[in-house]
């Protein structure tokens, strides 16, 4: 699970002023992709990407991680063409 802020609009929309209390998905013009070492995660092992309901501007991406996937790779989010920076890592063990 890996929480972001900023991935934009969701389907239902927001609420103005309204904390979410159930959870909405990324638009699909949003083309999330979640990179590990600039290596895309298969769209079918994310398993939701949207609202984390409960909380305000926070969002929830829920992945499975490929059995082949390196140890502490560098972890990207891609969304509506924007890239998250470098140099973030995913504490992961093989």
């Amino acid at each position: 699970m890996l929480y972001a802020t900023g991935l934009g609009a969701t389907n239902p929309p927001a609420e103005p002023g309204q904390l979410p209390i159930v959870a909405a998905s990324l638009a699909p013009e949003s083309n999330l992709q979640v990179l590990l070492n600039g290596q895309p995660v298969p769209a079918e092992d994310i398993l939701y990407a949207g609202v984390a309901p409960f909380f305000a501007g926070l969002y929830q991406i829920n992945l499975q991680l490929p059995g082949d996937a390196p140890a502490n790779p560098e972890l990207r989010i891609v969304c509506a063409g924007q890239t998250s920076p470098a140099q973030v890592y995913l504490n992961v063990q093989p």
